[in-house]
């Protein structure tokens, strides 16, 4: 298994970051590799909510659906997924800071099978895309978008 974890400061309060991080359907506008995001179950979005997800690796498009795991509003936030043999989860806390929010986002990714041996690859790949992910996320609510 390969993980990671990125720690970043938001100038705007909790409740902002909130209602951007979890409106998954917009996710495209600030995850490099995502090419599509639709919420496929009823109602507002809670745990057991499933996005079906389209991200771009390598120059193929593969599609997932991702679960939301846990859900506490304005502190965390949590969602896992399966494409092919790659299995991958991803987790935001914030805290309430002076001037802002403190996000502290935790993801992993491990692949099984004959495929195992790309999991390296693969941790290497989505540090990168989570690392200029989330900085595009912070631009974006900075910016009020």
């Amino acid at each position: 298994m390969q993980t990671g974890k990125i720690v970043f400061d938001v100038t705007k309060p909790p409740a902002e970051v909130w209602a951007r991080l979890v409106d998954l359907e917009r996710a495209p506008d600030w995850v490099r590799s995502m090419r599509g995001s639709d919420k496929t179950t009823p109602g507002p979005v809670s745990v057991g909510t499933i996005f079906t997800q389209k991200v771009e690796l390598n120059g193929a498009t593969n599609q997932a659906d991702i679960k939301v795991t846990e859900y506490e509003e304005f502190n965390t936030f949590a969602h896992e997924g399966q494409s092919g043999p790659a299995a991958y989860s991803s987790r935001f806390e914030l805290e309430a800071i002076e001037g802002g929010t403190r996000v502290v986002h935790s993801f992993s990714v491990s692949i099984g099978g004959i495929m195992q041996m790309m999991e390296p690859m693969m941790g290497a790949w989505l540090k990168k895309n989570s690392r200029e992910s989330v900085f595009n996320l912070k631009r974006l609510i900075e910016a009020g978008q």
